[in-house]
This record gives C-alpha cells, sequence and structure tokens, in this order.
C-alpha cells in the first residue's frame, strides 16, 4: 500500500500562547476512501492543540455534531482505552517526533491528532510541526459515541449545512464550525479546514490530491514550451507504481483522463523521472493531476497543477466543450456584449451580458444535452456547438 502524506494543514500549533484553553485546530472532514478495508470515515481526524496548560488525556472530550453541543459523535478521554499506534500503515513525522500516548499527559501549546484505530492511510504530519502527539481511538466501544465508518464529518445527512467541532476539558469548552454550503467549502474528496485560536476559519481543498501526496512522488510541475503543457514528476527509487495516469480538468470537478505512462520498474535508481506532453490547445485555466496506480491496487494522486493559458490572436474562445457546470467565454478584445444559449427547438435557455476579458458563465441548471451558443457585440456575430453534460 501507498504511504501518503497530509499535507493539506499548516495549522499554526505554536502561536497559541495566549490561549488559556485547548482549542479546535484542523479537521479532515471528507477522506479519499483508500486503502483495505476501504472507508473513509476511518481515515478522518480532528486536531487541536492543548492551550497554554498541560492536559491530561482523560481529562478531555472531543465531539462533532449539527449543534453547539458537538454530541453526534464524541470520544470521550475519561471513559475511552486509548490505543496505541498499530494503525496500519503506520504514522510518521519526518519534521520531528511523535509521541503515541494513552496515559499522563501532554505539554502546553501541543498539537494533538486524533485517529481511528482503522485508520487505513498513512500520515506523515511533518507539517503539524516537530513535536506531535498522537492519540488513537477504536471505532466503537466505550468512550466513542456515533462512530460512521462511511465519513462521519462531512458526509451526514442534515437538513442545514452547519457543523461544529468541540473540545471540552474542565471549565474550558471551544466550539468552532464550518459551512458545507460555503462558498469555500467544497464536497470533493480532501474537504479539510483549519482554525486559529480565535476560531477564524480557512477552507482548504485541492480535491484528494489536497490531502494525500504519496512519499515516493517527491516532486511534479507543470509549464508551458511553446504550445504544449509539459507535465514533469519524479519519484523515489523505492516506488512501487505501475502506471500514471494523467488527468486534466476545468472546474477542478471532473477529470478526464489524457493517457498513461508506464511507470520504471528498476528498484536500483535513486530516483525515476517521468514526463507527459500535453498538445491540446486549451485556454484559461487548466487544473492537472497525476493519478498514481501501486502494483497491489491501491491508488493516490499528485497535487493539483494549474496553469492558466490566455489566448494570442484575439479571437474568442469557448472552454471547456463538453461543459460540466461552468463556461468560460475568453472575450480578449472586448468587442463582444451578450450570449444566448438556445435549445435545438430554438427556444431561448439562457442570456446574459459579457465582460472584457474572461467571463464565467454558470450553466449547472440547464439540463445535459447540445445547444448553441450565439455570441453578440460589435464584430460579426459567432455561433458555437456545445454540449452540456
Amino acid at each position: 500500500m501507498l504511504k501518503i502524506v497530509a499535507t493539506i494543514f499548516i495549522l499554526f500549533f505554536g502561536i497559541s500562547s495566549q490561549a488559556q484553553c485547548p482549542y479546535i485546530s484542523g479537521a479532515l472532514m471528507d477522506a479519499a476512501d483508500v486503502g483495505l478495508p476501504a472507508g473513509e470515515g476511518k481515515n478522518e481526524f480532528i486536531a487541536f492543540t492543548t492551550g497554554s496548560s498541560s492536559l491530561a488525556v482523560n481529562t478531555f472530550s472531543v465531539g462533532y455534531g449539527t449543534t453547539t453541543a458537538a454530541n453526534d459523535m464524541t470520544i470521550d478521554g475519561s471513559t475511552i482505552t486509548w490505543q496505541t499506534l498499530a494503525v496500519s500503515p503506520a504514522i510518521t513525522n519526518s519534521a520531528g517526533t511523535i509521541t503515541n500516548i494513552t496515559s499522563d499527559s501532554i505539554p502546553a501549546n501541543t498539537p494533538v491528532v486524533i485517529l481511528n484505530s482503522n485508520n487505513t492511510i498513512s500520515y506523515d504530519l511533518a507539517t503539524f510541526g516537530p513535536n506531535v502527539y498522537v492519540l488513537v481511538y477504536s471505532s466503537a466501544g466505550a468512550g466513542v459515541s456515533g462512530y460512521f465508518a462511511s465519513g462521519r464529518f462531512a458526509n451526514k445527512s442534515a437538513p442545514s449545512g452547519l457543523r461544529y467541532f468541540r473540545v471540552t476539558a474542565g471549565a474550558c469548552n471551544n466550539v468552532v464550525s464550518y459551512d458545507k454550503n460555503a462558498a469555500g467549502y467544497s464536497s470533493i474528496d480532501g474537504a479539510g479546514a483549519k482554525w486559529n485560536s480565535s476560531g477564524s476559519i480557512t477552507y482548504i481543498n485541492t480535491g484528494s490530491s489536497g490531502i494525500v501526496l504519496p512519499v515516493n512522488l517527491i516532486s511534479a510541475k507543470a509549464y508551458k514550451e511553446q504550445e504544449k503543457t509539459i507535465l514533469e514528476w519524479k519519484t523515489s527509487g523505492n516506488s512501487s507504481a505501475v502506471y500514471f495516469e494523467i488527468e486534466k480538468s476545468k472546474d477542478g470537478g471532473w477529470y478526464r483522463n489524457l493517457g498513461i505512462v508506464n511507470a520504471n520498474p528498476e528498484h536500483t535508481i535513486a530516483e525515476k523521472a517521468y514526463s507527459f506532453i500535453d498538445q491540446e490547445e486549451s485556454q484559461g485555466i487548466n487544473l492537472y493531476r497525476i493519478h498514481l496506480i501501486d502494483f497491489d491496487g491501491s491508488q493516490s494522486y499528485s497535487p493539483v497543477l494549474q496553469l492558466r493559458e490566455r489566448s494570442q490572436d484575439g479571437r474568442t474562445k469557448i472552454y471547456p466543450n463538453p461543459v460540466l457546470n461552468e463556461l468560460n467565454i475568453q472575450n480578449t478584445n472586448g468587442e463582444l456584449v451578450s450570449f444566448c444559449i438556445y435549445d435545438l427547438m430554438g427556444r431561448l435557455a439562457l442570456h446574459q451580458n459579457l465582460t472584457s476579458g474572461e467571463n464565467v458563465i454558470d450553466v449547472a441548471a440547464l439540463a445535459s444535452g447540445t445547444y448553441m451558443l450565439k455570441l453578440n457585440g460589435n464584430a460579426k456575430p459567432e455561433s458555437f456547438k456545445i454540449i452540456i453534460h
């Protein structure tokens, strides 16, 4: 199984000297369904900081819920039997040390990551700091209520999009929230958030790749060379990848496969270099990711690589086509005034004015099918056939 790194959180764990109480500092709410036995809920985690005083492991509880009580799921340190760090694969910290604790206390101003004993992902907790404490709880039993293996945090069904995390220790009760309907929140695997000691939130998600970066993927980049987009990446010599799928997206939600690159099976090479050329002319923002398939069937992704390409000839560009949710119209010369979208019966489906530059048009409300896009302006009108998924 691939070893993958939790890279999305830089949780500012060292800045809480003014916080007297423990506070929730981060969470992975919607993990990729990786590993065997599968179950993304097993891979989600909660992180908090102990505050300005040390904290005994039997004097606090953390919870998640749809109310400020955050008791839909509760992990109670006073009654739970904490597990040793026997999760498989192992948890590491390349930036320093990990202390796996089942009793006693955790020092002040120290990051604590709470994991499920059935976790199927190996996390490198380097971004949490040089000294991280890990607590491991059983998936069900004394001290744990409401565990949901399919993805408890972000996936819980409820009328409201608002969710809460809580950490309670003695007279301290810190509650933070996130909103599934907020503009910054993404329902793509990898949804995460971080909070500072004041409870201010930052949403983080670049897809699954925003959370799970293979340890044996050393680097990945994308750049333009003439009219081509070149992707390059490196893996360590002990990489067990079989092949890589190169994927491309316009909206970050739907990726299509551009091609496959077979992995070098040689294990004596210190680093293995790979590349792929995208010959397509595709204006605007282009997102790429490298889908790594391991010999045992496990999968992971590179970070999302972003390139913005602009029209060089002043012509109108529309993309992507087919389109899923958002259509981009590049009005580089500023001559376009408006557009109309008609169905094949000639009925007007959408009309909107255009601005100079790039316009992002929401077409998510239109039914799937083929449409005609007519661009109106000072120059000669232009028409395009577009397909909406």
